[in-house]
Parts: structure tokens; C-alpha cells; sequence
């Protein structure tokens, strides 16, 4: 769920368009006398087409230009991500905060390059910072709500997704993620009240509870088979 600014620009680009083939950013030539600006704008143009490789020579064209290029450096790091270079991408993004981005979206984008570094409970942090700054946006909570539940963390996923139902009540899918946290903590009351809502807004989450391995001791329980009862579905 990250977010990149791209803004686009038509540019004359003098053999800079080659093959498709992807291969690391230091083989391509970058044609000197260009501006940062020029570099960063070539480098949209490339990352547009997924040509990821292209994009990050020419963002750190931009950054060897003028080193607190910001979005230079918010791009670089979804570029590297795409290429799946977590590390990389890490890096990027933190520089971007280190030298005072004011687009609250790269912590979302650096607590995502942390997941997939597994690197989960440092993404937590710029997770919770996100949700400072944006405190309306359900993405800060879903995406540190998930990383909690990774975590094993069942009790603050929980909350976590307490605080996301307030903004997304209806979401039946957000419904049975706060209900699993609560059958494995093993609050039945609670476990049954967000179950009885997701089923309400969503039938066929019955089929995911039947199988899902989170809700097997809920399963064993009277309360699991009275609630089935309440939505047991139409016969013929």
C-alpha cells in the first residue's frame, strides 16, 4: 500500500531511449550538461515505464547535481524497491526524511521497504509516525496493524485495528483481521462481535472463518457454532 510522486514532463531525449533490457544502473552512459531538474525528469520518465534500472542512473544524476534533492531521493528509493533492493530503497527514504521532506507518504514508504527487509519492528516506527501526521488515512493503520500481527503482537494489532474501524466501520475485511487478533488472544466477546459484523456486511467471510487457522480453538467453542447459527444460509 506505499505511494511515489512522479511528476511527468514531455522531454526531448537525445539517445537516452535504448532496448527494454534491464541491467544495474552504473552501465548506462548519462549524457553530461544537464540540469538536476533534467535528470530527475528523465529519471520519471523511465520509472513510468518500469524501466527501473534507467530511472535510478538518472536520479542519482540528480543527486550528484544537488544532493538535497528531496523527491530525487523519494523516487530513488521507489525505484529501488522495485527492483527489489530493500536496503537501497531504505536508504533512500531516510535521507529524504533526514533532509526535511515535507511529503508525509515517504514514512509510509520506508516503513513498507522495512517490511519487506524484514526488518518489521523498525517499520513500525515511521508506521506510528505516519499516523501522527495523517491521522485520518486508514493506510498508517493498516499497514502497522499487519505488521503488529506479524510481529505476534496481538494485543496492539488489536487496538491498532480498533482505531482503523473507527474511520473504515464497514470494511468487512478490516472486521475479521481485528476478530483473528482477538481469537488468539483468545477474548471470545470481542472475537465474536467483530466476527458478527464481517458476516453481517459480508457472507462469505463464513467460508474464510471455516478455514482459517487463527480461529481453530474459536472453532471448538459454543460460541463459534451459536454465531454460525445466527448466518446459517438459506437451504432451497
Amino acid at each position: 500500500m506505499g505511494r511515489v510522486s512522479l511528476l511527468l514532463f514531455s522531454l526531448l531525449l537525445i539517445n537516452t531511449f535504448g532496448s527494454a533490457q534491464e541491467k544495474p544502473e552504473d552501465q548506462f552512459r548519462i549524457e553530461p550538461g544537464r540540469t538536476a531538474e533534467d535528470y530527475y525528469n528523465i529519471g520519471n520518465w523511465y520509472s513510468k515505464r518500469e524501466q527501473h534500472y534507467r530511472a535510478i542512473a538518472y536520479y542519482k544524476a540528480a543527486i550528484d547535481k544537488k544532493e538535497e534533492y528531496v523527491q530525487a531521493w523519494i523516487n530513488l528509493g521507489a525505484s529501488y524497491r522495485a527492483v527489489e533492493r530493500f536496503e537501497d530503497a531504505i536508504t533512500a527514504y531516510q535521507k529524504a526524511i533526514d533532509i526535511g521532506s515535507e511529503e508525509h507518504f515517504v514514512y509510509l514508504n520506508l516503513g513498507n521497504a522495512l517490511v519487506a527487509a524484514n526488518r518489521l519492528r523498525e517499520a513500525t516506527i515511521p508506521f506510528r509516525t505516519y499516523i501522527t501526521l495523517e491521522p485520518y488515512d486508514p493506510d498508517g493503520y493498516v499497514n502497522l496493524g499487519i505488521t503488529l500481527f506479524r510481529l505476534q503482537d496481538y494485543s496492539q494489532a488489536a487496538e491498532t485495528f480498533e482505531i482503523l474501524l473507527i474511520i473504515e466501520k464497514d470494511n468487512a475485511y478490516f472486521r475479521f483481521q481485528t476478530a483473528r487478533c482477538y481469537a488468539l488472544l483468545k477474548e471470545t466477546e470481542k472475537t465474536v462481535l467483530h466476527l458478527r459484523e464481517a458476516l453481517s456486511l459480508d457472507p462469505k467471510i463464513r467460508f474464510a472463518l471455516l478455514q482459517d487457522s487463527d480461529f481453530r480453538n474459536f472453532r471448538r467453542s459454543q460460541s463459534y457454532r451459536s454465531l454460525m447459527a445466527e448466518f446459517e444460509p438459506d437451504q432451497p
